[in-house]
């Protein structure tokens, strides 16, 4: 198994502090089945109007030289991992000619180059980053889309994306952790999603949720590409925060599947039998909610049946345009 995004290379952006960090990081990787890591280094433009430089990192000998020198490390503690080069560019700019210049590089000397952008950046602004890379013959890997707020909003951003040619790649934890604050593991019960484990083999997703914590590694997440309309809501604090609550539903042919998470626990799947207010009411009678920092459980539990109405009624519009 390959990682494409790790920062293991030390003490050049916020990862890994030093060389013995390092190892271990890449010890924790071997030993969960990973076999290569591209190792991908903060690279912020300079120069860019209103954004700090932060970690510009643009490719240097020092950064090769602490390359190869990791490299060496790692070989001679008999860790069984190899080392490729590349590094996480935010884009925020023009890349045209950084690229050109080699200030930037992709992955392991290939035509993909993983990308950030900013996590309050417009749809827009995204698009106009992609569309960047096949202009120029390559092909951009999107960095976490998950953490982006438009996605968040709006998650079928990620299948527009996909068909502008992007490669999107998401942290495990936003699944594998099963967290109950994760907007995407509630995306996904919704959508007929399905996981492969190494060892376990393909589990749909409600029932991956619900299992005890362990070892094996996760290879895929799968998603059926089956017709029909969604939609997905959020109550937030503040638009940076984590969610009080979140709904996501879905219907194809006649099954309308609701997932509510941030109950505060994880995400619960539920079934509906039609779009009306009445249905919304009773499936939100169902959900189980508590209180945290955030909000109270009767907060939650009054979101519930608010955002599933609204969920259900942006279907119908849609519906209804179609018709």
């Amino acid at each position: 198994m390959t990682d494409l995004h790790i920062h293991i290379l030390p003490g050049v952006d916020d990862g890994s502090p030093n060389l013995s960090t390092s190892l271990e990081m890449a010890e924790i990787a071997a030993k969960s089945g990973v076999r290569i890591l591209a190792v991908t280094p903060h690279a912020n433009q300079t120069g860019i109007e209103g954004v700090e430089d932060g970690y510009v990192n643009y490719d240097s000998e020092q950064l090769l030289e602490l390359f190869y020198r990791l490299e060496q490390e790692i070989r001679k503690e008999h860790i069984p991992i190899s080392l490729v080069r590349g590094m996480e560019i935010m884009s925020i700019g023009p890349l045209n000619e950084k690229i050109k210049e080699r200030k930037l590089i992709p992955l392991h000397e290939s035509r993909y180059y993983l990308i950030e952008v900013p996590f309050d950046m417009a749809p827009d602004g995204i698009r106009r980053r992609l569309m960047e890379f096949p202009a120029m013959g390559k092909i951009p890997v999107l960095a976490h889309p998950e953490r982006y707020f438009c996605v968040q909003d709006s998650p079928e951003l990620l299948y527009e994306f996909r068909e502008m040619g992007a490669v999107l790649q998401m942290n495990k934890g936003s699944v594998f952790g099963r967290f109950g604050f994760s907007d995407v593991l509630t995306v996904l019960l919704s959508l007929h999603t399905s996981v492969e484990l190494y060892k376990g083999g393909i589990v749909p997703l409600e029932e991956f949720a619900q299992m005890k914590r362990d070892n094996d590694i996760l290879v895929n997440v799968r998603i059926a590409k089956t017709p029909g309309h969604f939609a997905y809501l959020t109550h937030r604090n503040t638009k940076t925060d984590f969610p009080v609550l979140a709904v996501s539903a879905s219907k194809t042919g006649e099954e309308i599947r609701v997932a509510v998470g941030a109950r505060p626990m994880k995400a619960e799947l539920f079934g509906a039998g039609d779009l009306s207010e009445e249905s919304a009411k009773k499936l939100a009678a169902q959900v189980k909610t508590d209180s945290n920092m955030r909000a109270s459980a009767k907060f939650r539990s009054h979101l519930a049946e608010v955002l599933i109405t609204r969920c259900f009624d942006k279907i119908k519009d849609v519906e209804k345009e179609e018709k």
